[in-house]
């Protein structure tokens, strides 16, 4: 959409289609059999081999790379059996062949992605473009680089890692690397920061970069960390591309420091908490915003004089409603929490805190108000650019999900990206049961307890999937009265994060997760544990996305082991709560006599509401896009 060079570096017509084509099994079967002939080589002839078949560059950072995926597969599988004991299966090598060929490689979850990732990312490394391998968090990034950085060096190839507040210098190594990992906003920022660098270059006179050359003197004070892009593959390509692209990346300038005028934003607290929901304001739960009525506009310039002994940077008003934002919906342990006297932002989609972002235009500010703690300075946006926008600068743009399906328009219209479905390599075992829906939340959350502790005293481990920090902890709270002894993993405790969900398949645990645990977590069986049936998934809520509800049930029953899943849900949860009420009344209504019930019609409305949430975004990012476009194209004019 945003000028990309090449839609697809092979020859048009292989594999266009949304399976894999005849041809493609037959290139995989090939692969599979000149790998195993390599076995007979030494590590440093593998190696020789595979930088033997480097490709020639256009000039134009596009490669065909048709030529070489045979060969340059088979060397990379040979090298994953050597270095991890783990050679490609063939399903996974249909999916390298449309990652490596500029598709959206849809694959079940636990069929290996991190390991398919390896095949693109090498044989696009080996053109000399670079490689970036964007994932959904630090902790995969760092987790999928220790884990396929063997591979990687055995085929001579270097690999980096970015790593969060790493010096640009250490930014400057990994973004050299034929293979660099990282998360999708990290690429991003640094973009961003390169960019801010090169506007604040001074601009040089005449003959001067001339004249240092001959000295032997650097002029170039601002270096970017980036190199020109050439291939990115991004790792659960529905959230990073989809799901966090309704807001674009936006580098803030902020010292982080106390606001010198805090007064500003207590007075607007405290003019906010008298006013009267309905009579001095309004609040939209579905828009997620609060409108002024005439009555609350009197009031909060009743006093004119006051105000004028207050510095503000913007007109009183917009303080007012940001304190009422910050009351009535910004909710603690939902969208942020509150650790060690600091505001620290939850994301929606993955469950997990960032301490280095803030909201902008005072509301960050309101929300400390709110909580009593330290008011810092408010932050201004000095560069933004949508996420969508960033991504199409790359010639070449794969991706790989468990969930694209639902998404093709959108990989169509907005990157120019079709999705190729997978196969499983095994049939799947996993049970979904129908959602269950009660009259009330507490009733709701007495059969979520029940539930867990039956099954655990069965033998079998269980996953209690939340959508907040509150939630969890309130489950906690309820499993702890029952006798249970459950593990909490969400953004208070994320340090815990790779040994909670190591352990979390193990006979007879509790674990209760935020989407922390929905995307990329790899929860193994513990001993015994397949033959009770494997990882039952209890969905305490469902998500305004039904994608991120299958992620989370997709944590059980990985690559053919058993699995169960259970779908609770009430007329309280805020899917239906903010933007369905006539749903949430017709759920309270069905269920009220009863302590869960399976009701296909319910179900079939509550897939309907996802479905209409999510066109909504859509049509949201679609408008993001635009106006992106429209300010570049104004810049470039102006220019």
């Amino acid at each position: 959409m945003f000028g990309r060079k090449l839609k697809s570096p092979f020859a048009s017509g292989s594999g266009s289609g949304l399976q894999p084509t005849r041809r493609d099994y037959k290139l995989a079967a090939r692969i599979v059999e000149q790998s195993d002939q390599l076995r007979k080589l030494t590590d440093s002839e593998l190696r020789q081999r595979f930088q033997a078949l480097r490709p020639e560059s256009d000039g134009l950072g596009v490669v065909n790379l048709e030529p070489i995926v045979e060969p340059a597969f088979a060397c990379i599988r040979e090298a994953a059996r050597r270095t991890l004991s783990m050679a490609h299966y063939e399903v996974q090598l249909l999916a390298g062949i449309a990652l490596a060929r500029g598709q959206v490689a849809e694959m079940a979850t636990g069929e290996g992605k991190t390991l398919v990732a390896t095949l693109p990312a090498a044989i696009h490394g080996l053109a000399g473009n670079g490689s970036h391998v964007m994932t959904v968090n630090d902790y995969l990034a760092d987790r999928d680089y220790r884990l396929m950085r063997p591979v990687f060096h055995c085929l001579g190839l270097t690999t980096g890692l970015l790593v969060p507040k790493a010096s640009p210098e250490e930014k400057r190594i990994a973004y050299a690397c034929d293979v660099t990992y990282g998360t999708g906003p990290e690429f991003g920022f640094d973009y961003l920061r390169d960019q801010l660098g090169l506007l604040n270059t001074p601009k040089r006179r005449l003959g001067e970069t001339f004249t240092a050359a001959l000295r032997g003197v650097d002029l170039h004070q601002n270096q970017p960390v980036q190199r020109a892009p050439g291939f990115a593959l991004v790792d659960e390509a529905d959230s990073v591309m989809i799901d966090e692209a309704n807001s674009a990346l936006i580098l803030s300038g902020s010292s982080g420091q106390p606001s010198p005028w805090p007064e500003i934003y207590r007075r607007a607290h405290e003019v906010a908490s008298s006013l009267v929901e309905g009579s001095d304001f309004d609040i939209d739960t579905r828009a997620g915003s609060i409108t002024l009525a005439d009555r609350g506009v009197h009031t909060i310039f009743a006093s004119p004089e006051e105000l004028r002994k207050i510095r503000l940077v913007r007109p009183w008003r917009s303080y007012v409603e940001q304190a009422l934002r910050a009351i009535h919906l910004i909710q603690r342990d939902v969208e942020y929490i509150v650790i060690d006297d600091s505001i620290q932002i939850v994301d929606e989609f993955t469950g997990r805190r960032f301490e280095d972002r803030s909201w902008s235009e005072g509301l960050h500010q309101a929300v400390e108000a709110k909580e009593d703690v330290v008011i810092t300075e408010e932050s201004n946006a000095l560069l933004r650019i949508s996420r969508q926008r960033y991504l199409g600068f790359y010639p070449c743009l794969a991706g790989m999900t468990g969930t694209a399906t639902g998404c093709e328009r959108e990989f169509s219209e907005i990157f120019n990206l079709s999705i190729c479905q997978i196969p499983r390599r095994k049939k799947s075992r996993r049970v979904d049961h129908e959602i269950e829906f009660f009259g009330s939340a507490d009733i709701k959350h007495a059969a979520i307890v029940s539930r867990a502790v039956s099954l655990a005293e069965s033998g079998r481990p269980v996953l209690i999937g939340t959508t907040t920090v509150k939630a969890s902890e309130k489950l906690e709270r309820l499993l702890i009265a029952a006798g249970a002894r459950p593990r909490v993993l969400n953004a208070r405790h994320d340090a815990a994060e790779a040994e909670l969900i190591a352990t979390a398949g193990n006979s007879g645990l509790i674990t209760i997760a935020t989407n922390m645990a929905g995307r990329g977590s790899d929860i193994p069986l513990g001993p015994g544990v397949e033959a009770l049936g494997g990882l039952v998934v209890l969905a305490a809520e469902l998500n305004e996305s039904s994608r991120i509800d299958r992620q989370l049930t997709g944590r059980a029953g990985r690559q053919g082991d058993p699995g169960e899943s259970w779908t609770f849900a009430g007329p309280d949860d805020a899917l239906f709560a903010q933007h369905s009420p006539e749903l949430c009344e017709k759920i309270r209504q069905t269920a009220i006599d009863v302590s869960g019930c399976s009701a296909a019609g319910l179900s079939r409305e509550v897939a309907r509401l996802q479905k209409k949430i999510e066109v909504q975004r859509f049509d949201a990012r679609k408008s993001l896009v635009r106006r992106d476009r429209w300010l570049h194209d104004l810049l470039d004019k102006a220019v």
